[in-house]
């Protein structure tokens, strides 16, 4: 019995290191959202943390500039694991294209090692299904709320052959959405090594390394109102990274 909790304490161990960052991380995030009060004591706290080796940039898509940042300084190689290779797409175009070129730069560097893992082809369609409603009626309804509609204007110029906003269906753009994300993996990401997970469920993290020696990594949290979002940190801790790089030892 001693033998079976040593396993299972050696299993989580990988996020032990983590728990404490995460849950402090996101409760100075959410002070910040609901007081000003003390907004001079969180300009301190933010100065301490600028000069730590793990900071927290916050909710997608606060970090989205720090991934293209520590993916323009690689020397030797870059780990990639994500819900879907075209992360970003949608809610965030222009990161995406800056990432997206840079990504594929590399790839075509004979000096650079790229490896992506995202889930694979069904386990992403499930995914979709549950970012995006299927019901045309809750579907009008996003559409017409402005910070949608500007996301969905700029993926049709895109991707849509500039379809209007308010004539694309749901089917429409998720048959858009799907293509284009399988697409990579046959065109821009095709020479990375590429490998896939099964369920979202088996996704606990999100991470780009960079030369084993600095990360972006991403977890999933249960906000107010069970909206999910997705906290990003950068960090040059090399035990974090190892830590974060042991969970999907599996894969590789």
């Amino acid at each position: 019995m001693i033998n079976n909790i040593s396993r299972v304490i050696e299993r989580l161990s990988p996020y032990l290191s983590l728990i404490g960052i995460i849950f402090a991380s996101v409760t100075v995030y959410q002070a910040k959202k609901q007081s000003r009060a003390f907004e001079s004591q969180i300009k301190k706290m933010e100065g301490i943390e600028s000069g730590m080796s793990t900071r927290h940039k916050g909710p997608f898509p606060a970090y989205s500039n720090d991934i293209v940042n520590i993916i323009s300084d690689v020397k030797e190689s870059i780990e990639i694991v994500c819900d879907v290779p075209g992360y970003g797409i949608f809610s965030t175009h222009s990161e995406w294209v800056k990432y997206k070129n840079k990504v594929w730069e590399c790839i075509g560097d004979p000096n650079i090692s790229v490896s992506i893992v995202t889930l694979d082809h069904n386990a992403r369609n499930e995914l979709y299904e549950m970012f995006f409603p299927n019901d045309n009626v809750e579907w009008q309804e996003l559409v017409r709320k402005e910070s949608f509609a500007s996301k969905l204007k700029i993926f049709s110029q895109f991707y849509m052959g500039n379809k209007a906003v308010n004539e694309i269906s749901f089917k429409e753009f998720m048959d858009a959405h799907k293509s284009e994300q399988d697409g990579l993996l046959k065109k821009e990401f095709k020479h990375a090594k590429q490998y896939e997970i099964s369920s979202h469920k088996e996704m606990p993290v999100y991470y780009w390394i960079v030369d084993k020696s600095s990360a972006v990594f991403a977890f999933r949290v249960l906000e107010e109102k069970e909206n999910d979002f997705e906290h990003g940190f950068v960090t040059t801790d090399s035990k974090i990274i190892e830590s974060i790089r042991r969970i999907y030892d599996h894969i590789y």
